[in-house]
């Protein structure tokens, strides 16, 4: 549905060091493409539908544009202007799927390497495969005039091994049995959302600061959860606050790496799950009980999401076609921080066309970086607008606070410490009570 699928990319910029070696970044490039097969894929739509294949081709070179005449703003013009002719030079019919733009910008400023990629064959996860292979494969590359004596980690499972083993999932009986759950999930989704396109989103950021971030990162086990527990629990109490119902539906994203039998911890490509769920609290209960019910519904998820996609798309499910207007991610860490000879820095760089369609209304992105945790609201200016999003914002944040504060005061067990017995946490706080009533007693004089 994209009006240009071939501009549908994700891009990470790096300062090189001052002594860049740039012969052999050139050769640690071609390393780093050769060894992730993923890089040669290319995609032919037909009749029925898209295919992928794998191709030989050459190696895309480090396309070098020397700046340094220039001063900083027109610097920044230029590279803004050169970045958006590398987004759309990609093909995925007749490829590359990557490009390579080297910046030479002076004695007064470091120079700057923009690494974009089809979002077909890259997510979040294989960036840091890649740029971590990078690191080491230039680090070789400075003391070896050839490629033959440079060597990387070994693969993992390929990427083909990947989709076969879904193709297998898609067409045995155990998927099947999910299908209800997730029909009924579907049947519960409006399907009137005007998502609009790229030029048409506005993006709204809020921050916790450094001290409260840390509380947010070690808060989770007071809860004996993830910190996906806790921000999802702080998201459904603010939408269902703003829609006034009990049950908040969205698209959950998550890195969909999930095998017990394949290796994909060293596998480039695009293994991103997407799934909708529909998550209900209680408003009025205690905020750990919130959290657990929360993490509770997120453990029912069949097959870790995968098996609505594998139903949806491989078994050709059209009831399950939906998309509900908001999505949610949590990214982890993306902290800007030197990675061997590379420092990871902000490069604006237009990863999409402006008219290809958005899938949700609302997008909800939120990470680490730099210490801080953000958030950011990612949402169609047609259809709402900052006066609409920013209480939202604002309102998540809130919730967030209040279930910090609450996780580091509270010395209270959580049921999943008496997994022998089913409990909620409401019964398990009056049995501990009378536990240590009984306890008092004993030893009152």
């Amino acid at each position: 549905s994209l009006a240009v699928p071939h501009h549908f990319n994700q891009s990470v910029g790096l300062e090189l060091p001052p002594d860049v070696d740039t012969a052999a970044l050139e050769r640690a490039v071609a390393i780093v493409y050769r060894h992730h097969d993923v890089f040669r894929l290319r995609f032919t739509q037909t009749d029925q539908g898209w295919h992928q294949r794998y191709t030989e081709d050459a190696v895309p070179a480090i396309q070098w544009f020397n700046l340094e005449q220039q001063d900083r703003q027109q610097q920044d013009s230029a590279m803004a202007d050169i970045a958006l002719g590398l987004q759309q030079s990609l093909s995925l019919q007749a490829g590359p799927l990557v490009a390579f733009g080297g910046f030479n910008l002076g004695e007064s400023r470091p120079d700057q390497l923009l690494i974009v990629s089809h979002h077909l064959v890259i997510d979040g996860v294989s960036w840091r495969i890649l740029l971590a292979d990078l690191h080491q494969a230039y680090a070789q590359a400075v003391h070896s005039p050839t490629q033959d004596s440079v060597y990387l980690a070994p693969k993992t499972h390929s990427y083909q091994q990947w989709a076969s083993y879904l193709e297998e999932l898609a067409q045995g009986e155990e998927i099947w049995k999910d299908l209800d759950y997730w029909a009924a999930i579907a049947a519960t989704v409006p399907q009137d959302s005007d998502t609009g396109t790229i030029a048409t989103a506005q993006r709204l950021t809020e921050q916790l600061d450094k001290e409260q971030t840390r509380a947010l990162q070690q808060v989770p086990s007071a809860y004996g959860a993830h910190i996906n527990d806790v921000l999802l629990t702080a998201l459904t109490l603010t939408l269902i606050d703003w829609t006034g119902q009990t049950t908040a539906l969205i698209d959950l994203e998550s890195y969909g790496r999930f095998s017990e039998t394949l290796d994909l911890s060293r596998t480039v490509g695009w293994f991103t799950c997407l799934y909708p769920i529909g998550l209900s609290l209680d408003a009025k209960a205690p905020l750990t009980d919130q959290v657990q019910s929360i993490k509770q519904q997120l453990q029912t998820v069949p097959h870790n999401g995968l098996s609505y996609g594998l139903l949806r798309y491989l078994n050709n499910q059209q009831k399950l076609a939906i998309a509900p207007a908001i999505s949610f991610n949590y990214l982890g860490r993306l902290d800007l921080e030197q990675s061997g000879e590379f420092r990871r820095l902000p490069f604006p760089a237009a990863n999409q066309a402006p008219n290809n369609q958005r899938l949700h209304q609302i997008d909800i992105n939120s990470w680490v970086e730099a210490g801080q945790f953000s958030i950011e609201w990612t949402f169609n200016s047609g259809s709402h607008s900052i006066e609409t999003i920013r209480p939202l914002a604002q309102q998540f944040i809130a919730h967030l606070d209040a279930i910090i504060a609450h996780g580091l005061s509270k010395k209270d067990h959580t049921p999943d410490e008496f997994n022998l017995v089913q409990l909620d946490q409401s019964t398990l706080d009056a049995v501990l009570a009378q536990v240590s009533f009984a306890g008092e007693q004993e030893v009152s004089p």
